[in-house]
């Protein structure tokens, strides 16, 4: 497949995704029911990827997209309970929806209403009895991949804990605070977010996948480093002050909020105390620009990759468009051989 098409796989991939979410209603729903929205709306997405990119004329791309609905995977007790099988589950998810568009084009015939059927997706997965109407709002005109933000700190989260993350982040760094003063902390955030499983776990954590869901080891990690990389879980995981420090993270739901509101309030043990919400976040830190997400990407695989290759993945990135086919990249994507 050439660059060009390969990219407007990926854009069809996050449309389908956002679209059959309800812009998170239903994916909500969902997670409040267990199931992870990463895999079980991620299968959709790589269908659509590979549908688009196979070129599959409509009535097989419509059976791709109705298999996936049966395809799709994922719970989100993992992360309750500390375990590694939630890492595997975007992956099972990729593999789901190529399986699915390669079926269609082999002539798999699907359940032509197996995303809003009575006991089709939407309805299983969401709870929902009638499609919504952003299904098919302003189709063509606006697309969910220009809506996908990066997240600035290495946990597992969404808009509005990013948002408070951000907040604590200022707060300690614009007013010197030493995490060994701090008698609490207490974050706010919408209600909806607090049901998501270990998220308001305090410790003590026995594995990285515990704290990766943590919002008081985020929270604390934040607050002991004026920062937050991924070295804080190898390097801090068991380490009593920050265990202690994560104790004292109170976690709040308000019931009216959505979008980014957020507050913090972080109090000192001399009396003092510090507190802000959302209308302290710069939201640009969420749409870095080329050369902010070129520094995030290598500085995520600093660990497991030479500095020539990613360097090399990078310009082969922002050159995909021009490609005539991508295979040079997927061998720059592969794990070297040995």
């Amino acid at each position: 497949a050439s660059g060009a098409r390969t990219l407007l796989g990926i854009v069809a991939g996050y449309e389908l995704m956002a679209r059959l979410g309800g812009e998170g209603a239903i994916a909500f729903e969902g997670i409040r029911r267990g199931f992870r929205a990463n895999s079980t709306y991620g299968v959709f997405g790589a269908a659509a990827a590979a549908a688009t990119i196979l070129e599959l004329g409509p009535e097989p791309y419509r059976n791709a997209l109705a298999c996936a609905a049966s395809f799709a995977n994922g719970v989100i007790e993992p992360l309750h309970a500390g375990s590694m099988e939630w890492r595997h589950e975007t992956g099972v998810a990729a593999q789901n929806g190529v399986l699915a568009a390669l079926l269609a084009r082999r002539g798999l015939r699907a359940a032509s209403t197996a995303i809003e059927g009575t006991f089709g997706f939407w309805r299983a997965f969401g709870g929902a009895t009638e499609r919504p109407a952003s299904a098919t709002a302003d189709l063509g005109r606006s697309f969910g991949i220009m809506k996908t933000f990066h997240q600035p700190y290495p946990t597992a989260s969404e808009y509005t804990w990013n948002s408070a993350m951000v907040v604590t982040h200022r707060l300690v760094r614009e007013n010197r605070i030493d995490y060994r003063d701090v008698e609490w902390i207490e974050v706010t955030v919408m209600t909806k977010m607090l049901s998501y499983p270990g998220l308001g776990f305090a410790g003590p954590y026995e594995n990285i996948d515990q704290a990766i869901a943590s919002k008081p080891f985020a929270i604390a990690a934040i607050v002991r480093n004026v920062g937050f990389t991924g070295e804080v879980y190898r390097t801090q995981l068991r380490d009593p002050e920050m265990y202690a420090l994560a104790q004292r993270v109170r976690v709040k739901g308000a019931d009216d909020w959505d979008g980014w509101r957020c507050h913090v309030v972080i109090q000192l043990k001399d009396g003092r105390a510090f507190d802000g919400d959302e209308r302290m976040v710069d939201k640009s830190i969420f749409y870095p620009d080329r050369a902010g997400i070129t520094a995030k990407f290598k500085t995520m695989v600093a660990e497991v990759m030479p500095e020539v290759r990613a360097a090399a993945i990078v310009g082969a990135v922002f050159a995909l468009d021009q490609a005539p086919d991508v295979e040079g990249f997927v061998h720059l994507l592969a794990p070297p051989a040995g």
